[in-house]
C-alpha cells in the first residue's frame, strides 16, 4: 500500500471484502497467499483484518445459532407431531378394531339370518307341496262326489219310470232329492 491516508471505511471494505473472500474459499484478486496473516501489510490492517474476522465470527454464531434454534424448535414440532401422528394411528386402529368387530357381528346376524330364511324357504316348498296334494285330492274327491251325485239322480230318475215331471218342476224334484239324501232321516 502507498503511504497516502485512505479513508477507514473504505479500508476497511477493502479488508472485510478480502477477508470474506478468503473465509469462503475463494482466493483474492492478484494475491496468492496460503495463509490470511500473511495479508496485511501494515499494522491498521492487521487490525483491520482482526475486526473483520471478528465480525465474521459474530455473524456465523448468530447464524449458526439461529439454525440451531430452528432445529430446536424443529424437533420439538417433529416431536409433538410424532406423538399426535402416534395418537392418530392408535385411535385409528381402535377404531379399525370395533369396526372389525361389528362386521363379525353383523355378518354372525347374516348368516343366521340367512339360515332361518333357508329354513323358511324350505317350509314354503313343504307346505306349497302339501297345499298341491290337499287341492289334488280335494278334486279327486269333487269329482268323485260328483260322479256319486250324477249317478244318484240318475237311479233316482230312472226309478221313477214313467213319470216325468213338469219341466218347472224338474229342478225342484232334484233339488227335493238331493235335500232327502242329505237329511239325517233318511236312511
Amino acid at each position: 500500500m502507498s503511504n497516502k491516508t485512505e479513508d477507514p471505511r473504505k479500508a476497511m471494505l477493502r479488508v472485510r471484502g478480502y477477508v470474506k473472500a478468503f473465509m469462503s474459499g475463494r482466493k483474492p484478486k492478484g494475491k496468492k497467499i496460503t495463509d490470511l496473516s500473511q495479508y496485511p501489510s501494515t499494522v491498521a490492517d492487521k487490525k483491520r483484518t482482526i475486526i473483520a474476522l471478528q465480525d465474521l465470527l459474530e455473524d456465523s454464531m448468530t447464524k449458526h445459532t439461529k439454525a440451531s434454534n430452528l432445529i430446536e424448535n424443529f424437533k420439538i414440532n417433529f416431536t409433538a407431531q410424532c406423538e399426535d401422528f402416534n395418537r392418530h394411528i392408535l385411535s385409528q386402529r381402535s377404531q379399525i378394531k370395533s369396526y372389525k368387530e361389528e362386521i363379525e357381528s353383523l355378518t354372525a346376524v347374516i348368516k343366521h339370518k340367512d339360515e332361518a330364511h333357508e329354513d323358511l324357504r324350505k317350509q314354503h316348498f313343504e307346505l306349497r307341496d302339501t297345499k298341491r296334494k290337499y287341492q289334488d285330492a280335494l278334486a279327486k274327491l269333487q269329482n268323485e262326489n260328483n260322479a256319486a251325485m250324477i249317478t244318484l239322480k240318475s237311479s233316482l230318475n230312472s226309478s221313477e219310470v214313467g213319470y216325468s215331471p213338469a219341466p218347472h218342476c224338474s229342478a225342484q224334484m232334484t233339488c227335493n232329492h238331493e235335500s232327502m239324501m242329505r237329511s239325517p232321516n233318511h236312511g
